[in-house]
């Protein structure tokens, strides 16, 4: 038979050491350096049975199971997948209480999950715990997760940034977001004093966005789209261009939100669990009164299938003469065209815009201000005395 090699773990006095070889020839093998388990493996058969059996040490006892196989070579085989999985198993455990000893600093994978764990006992949404856990799991984790939580290096997570942009082709707003992600991850390692600094407010995200990240639209823009649209579809764009919400917060509002002209939105419905107030402009409000005659339940927008909306929106831009493929133009592009109309004017703090777009930090919502040609001339002609 073929010689098989396995990893395994054995303690020297309280210190778990790593690895020693133990080979297996025939059906026999023997557990050097490990004084706690030197009993031999073996297959053997039993006079009224078809079956060779397995006998093996696991979790310090001795264990005599059926291996299922009436070939004796294919039962050694089968055997020694079962004593890998008792050496894996103790590896994980070994591994683990290494990086519980003092002074250890855990995985970037392992952490993740403590991190997952008290973010979840925050006040934010289910939604926003599953897209915070998919980023980790499918992004960062692959990236990161077997680097030691205080060995995350700003350059390599810059490397890691023009490798999505550069290579992969992420979308720049995605980027923002994963980003956003591994900082508040290690902002909580940094809280819980497992690292110095969150070493990843150090790395530099890509600048040269190009034509195809533009995701806001100006007013002239947006009233050549409307041409193309009838109702109750224009007064529905109207409002998230004159508001600035999120589609999830639009589609739930009604009457009992509305007061005194203005929004109010409860923590319930918003991304960020935080209740915020948003005044209401005369286009707004119109906008309001004609979905009226449209209402079919008691919300304010009327419910259509779960893409009705920003597939009409995207008909219509492309009616009007606009490239698809170069603009990314959805509801949520009305959002940024919000954001983009307030911070462009200079008499608006950039902090009211963040509030109305009900953003937890400054630097979302300078993800989602584009230069304006316009405002800086504007801003510009100021100077003069």
């Amino acid at each position: 038979m073929a010689k098989y090699i396995h990893k395994y773990l054995f303690y020297k006095g309280s210190v778990p050491t790593l690895l020693t070889v133990c080979h297996i020839k025939s059906h026999n093998f023997w557990h050097t350096h490990c004084p706690k388990e030197t009993a031999m493996a073996r297959v053997y058969k039993k006079t009224n049975s078809p079956f060779w059996y397995a006998d093996y040490v696991k979790e310090g006892l001795r264990v005599r199971e059926s291996t299922g196989c009436t070939v004796k070579r294919e039962a050694e085989r089968e055997l020694a997948k079962r004593v890998d999985t008792v050496f894996d198993t103790k590896l994980a455990r070994v591994t683990e209480l290494v990086n519980r000893r003092p002074g250890s600093k855990p995985l970037f994978g392992r952490y993740s999950e403590i991190f997952l764990a008290d973010y979840r006992k925050r006040d934010v949404t289910a939604e926003t715990v599953a897209r915070t856990k998919g980023i980790i799991e499918d992004k960062l984790i692959p990236e990161f997760g077997a680097l030691r939580i205080d060995r995350i290096e700003p350059e390599a997570v810059t490397a890691w940034l023009m490798r999505r942009y550069k290579v992969e082709g992420a979308r720049y707003q995605t980027l923002i977001k994963e980003f956003g992600v591994l900082k508040t991850v290690l902002k909580h390692a940094l809280i819980k004093k497992l690292i110095p600094s969150n070493t990843a407010t150090l790395a530099e995200l890509p600048t040269d966005r190009d034509e195809s990240t533009r995701t806001f639209l100006t007013p002239e823009e947006f009233q050549s789209i409307l041409k193309h649209c009838g109702e109750p579809e224009r007064a529905v764009f109207e409002l998230f261009f004159a508001t600035g919400m999120r589609k999830s917060e639009a589609m739930r509002l009604t009457d009992e939100n509305l007061i005194d002209g203005s929004l109010y939105l409860p923590k319930a419905i918003t991304k960020t669990a935080q209740a915020r107030k948003i005044p209401l402009n005369s286009d707004a409000l119109a906008a309001i009164e004609r979905l009226r005659a449209y209402r079919n339940s008691e919300h304010i927008i009327p419910r259509r299938g779960i893409n009705y909306y920003y597939q009409t929106l995207r008909a219509a831009a492309c009616a009007a003469g606009f490239d698809l493929n170069k603009r990314q133009i959805g509801l949520h592009c009305l959002r940024r065209s919000f954001a983009t109309r307030l911070a462009n004017d200079s008499r608006v703090a950039i902090t009211v815009t963040q509030h109305l777009l009900g953003h937890a930090s400054l630097q979302q919502t300078q993800s989602y201000v584009h230069d304006d040609e316009g405002a800086k001339a504007r801003a510009v002609e100021l100077l003069n005395l």
